[in-house]
């Protein structure tokens, strides 16, 4: 997996340069070394075949026989199929696992379907009916996502690849997930009450005997008891999970660890600030537009949370609220205290720009109504439940209260 991560990583640092070069240069810059983190030989044509073409598919496209872009081959046998799209292509279009499709369903020794465009990875098996892919994935990676997915990656290795634990393998994982939603519908209760079942089923079990029947009146009279315990409980997992977190990274610290950078001033030299040199050797230099969109992000913080405290469960005491920021080559983000507990994430050296900030459920929508007039809202992604647009980072003078707001929501979620 370190092997795999590194290449993500490296991936990442290339994905400016490969936008909209085209199919080619995503398959040699962006999916080509991925393949090899795995442990294929993308230079043995019996093990890595391109432009693969089987002699029994017969589907044609103006007048040529389609080809999947890479088959993975294990003693003499097609196991994987790859289609690549450019960089640019959402994964999104119905159509674009059709290929891939037709030559799985045409495949019977190919167990797994993947498709990508060398930054989001969607793979594909054959669970609802043998040797016909599935017209859902039932994994999908993203490399700019917080939460990457490359955990999957690891069965699917050349050392531990096992054709005939694929299936098993997408059903574990397809059953986790609608039992994580299930868990989630029912146990997040950041913006409403727990549901009539959830009460229901606390007060059957034997810890908890009322005396009479289980009327709609006691679910109602035990509605906010049952919040307010499960919000106990919630608030008491995270915080075990942050400190055993905090831990490991602080066991990770070796002694003779150099001094960090000292933080950006509350108050900016009135001087344009210069990009702040690359002093880690990871290619991520701070630019003078990052600089001055925390500038402007803390002028707010400052105006309103000068005195906000949050609760540290390293400390295990209330901390006095700080803002600061940590750049990555994927976004700008900016946090309270710790890069966990995010605010706002930006993109201001792109030809999208945007902020990106860290709100759920009926958040979201109060939030919308803050959005000025004149600006764009973005589709929700894997960075950022809610997403404005702006032309400059001088924009985001003209949103202090959608600032205020999400750093209050911030805070809030962080009181004891």
């Amino acid at each position: 997996m370190s092997n795999l991560k590194t290449t993500v990583d490296q991936v990442m640092g290339r994905i400016a340069a490969v936008k909209g070069r085209g199919e080619e240069t995503t398959k040699q810059a962006l999916i080509l070394p991925i393949i090899t983190a795995l442990g294929y030989d993308i230079y043995n044509p019996d093990e890595v075949r391109p432009e693969y073409g089987a002699d029994f598919v017969l589907q044609k496209r103006n007048g040529q026989q389609e080809k999947v872009d890479y088959a993975i081959l294990l003693n003499g046998a097609p196991r994987i199929f790859i289609e690549a799209k450019a960089l640019e292509v959402s994964l999104d279009d119905p159509s674009a696992p059709g290929q891939l499709s037709r030559y799985f369903n045409s495949t019977p020794t190919v167990t797994l379907g993947i498709l990508t465009n060398g930054l989001e990875w969607r793979f594909y098996t054959d669970c609802t009916a043998p040797n016909m892919m599935d017209t859902r994935p039932f994994h999908i990676a993203k490399f700019d996502s917080l939460d990457q997915g490359l955990e999957v990656f690891d069965y699917f290795m050349k050392s531990a690849f096992n054709h005939e634990s694929i299936r098993k393998l997408a059903t574990d994982i397809l059953f986790t997930a609608k039992i994580a939603e299930i868990l989630r519908r029912e146990l997040d209760l950041q913006d409403r009450d727990p549901s009539e079942a959830l009460v229901r089923w606390v007060l059957s079990q034997e810890e908890i005997h009322t005396e009479t029947r289980v009327t709609a009146a006691v679910v109602e009279r035990f509605r906010p008891i049952v919040k307010n315990g499960l919000t106990s409980v919630t608030r008491s997992i995270v915080r075990r999970s942050l400190s055993a977190m905090d831990s490991a990274a602080a066991e990770r610290v070796a002694p003779a660890t150099p001094p960090l950078a000292a933080p950006i001033p509350a108050a900016l030299d009135s001087q344009p600030a210069a990009a702040a040199p690359d002093v880690s050797g990871s290619g991520i230099s701070t630019t003078e537009n990052e600089l001055k969109a925390f500038e402007l992000l803390k002028q707010v913080f400052d105006a309103n949370f000068s005195g906000a405290t949050v609760f540290d469960p390293t400390l295990r005491k209330e901390d006095s609220a700080r803002l600061d920021y940590k750049d990555t080559s994927a976004y700008f983000g900016v946090y309270i205290n710790k890069p966990a507990w995010w605010v706002t994430r930006v993109i201001c050296e792109q030809k999208t720009k945007w902020i990106g900030f860290n709100l759920e459920g009926e958040k979201i929508e109060k939030a919308k109504a803050l959005i000025p007039a004149g600006f764009t809202q973005l589709e929700a992604s894997s960075m950022a439940s809610l997403r404005v647009q702006f032309n400059s980072v001088e924009d985001l003078k003209a949103m202090p209260e959608l600032i205020k707001f999400a750093l209050a929501a911030t805070i809030d979620s962080l009181k004891r």
